[in-house]
This record gives C-alpha cells, structure tokens and sequence, in this order.
C-alpha cells in the first residue's frame, strides 16, 4: 500500500465536509396564525446545509429531486413541492398547480440553527418563521 505524501493528507482533510440532506422543521410566529385563515402554518424541508447552516446550492444541484418543502395549515390542509434555487430569483418553494410562488427570502444569508427565523414571501405577505429543529432526512 502506498503512503500519501502529507501535503496531500493535509488538502483533503482542509475540505469542508460534503453537505448532507437535513429536514428543517419551521413554525410561523403566533401572530400569524389564524385557525380560520388557512394561512401557512408549518414548513418541513429536505435540504442539503453546509457545516456552518447554510443551504448549499452546490450540493442542492446534485440532489435538487429529494429537496422537497411540505406545507401545513392549522386547518390541517397539506401541500407538497420542491425547494428550488435560481440563479436570479434565489430559493423558493415550487407547489405543482400553484400559480403563487414562495419566495424564501434571503435564505442564501440565513444560517439554519433551531431559534433562528428566517421569511417567506407568498402572494404578497411576509411570513416570520421559527427554525424548530433540525435533523437528519
């Protein structure tokens, strides 16, 4: 067996670890939320985050099919999509049939820990979300 020379030891340990898939549970701040308005109430997303919290888009290219965002109302009403990531527009949350997008605003600058809050933007209503958890997908 051949020995690396430990420079090359030393470059491949300086990589950043490889992001790995999390699911990202959010909550919407109670102000927000109205039984009778069916209104977003939790989000749970599959994402690849970095080793510092950050969604990595790199790594999202790769997996961008098994990035998925589920969205619940407190009236129990669920909807399925993709989170997707363009060049210009940034992250959103893509919902088959549904004409409004969910622009997840300025997510490339939120860092994902639990107690965090990150926004959303749907049909022109800013959302303040609370990162509830964060764990394996």
């Amino acid at each position: 067996m051949l020995e690396q020379p430990a420079t090359l030891r030393r470059a491949r340990s300086a990589r950043p670890a490889p992001a790995r898939l999390k699911r990202i549970v959010l909550q919407a701040a109670p102000a927000r939320r109205s039984p009778d308005d069916g209104e977003p109430d939790r989000y749970t997303l599959t994402a690849p985050l970095d080793s510092e919290g950050h969604i990595d888009p790199q790594a999202w290219a790769d997996q961008a099919a098994d990035c998925r965002v589920v969205r619940e109302t407190a009236d129990g009403r669920r909807q399925e999509g993709l989170l997707w990531h363009g060049e210009r527009a940034g992250w959103f949350f893509l919902y088959p049939g549904d004409q409004g997008l969910e622009a997840a605003y300025e997510f490339h600058l939120s860092v994902f820990i639990p107690g965090q809050k990150v926004s959303l933007r749907r049909l022109g209503r800013e959302y303040v979300l609370t990162i509830l958890g964060i764990g394996p997908a």
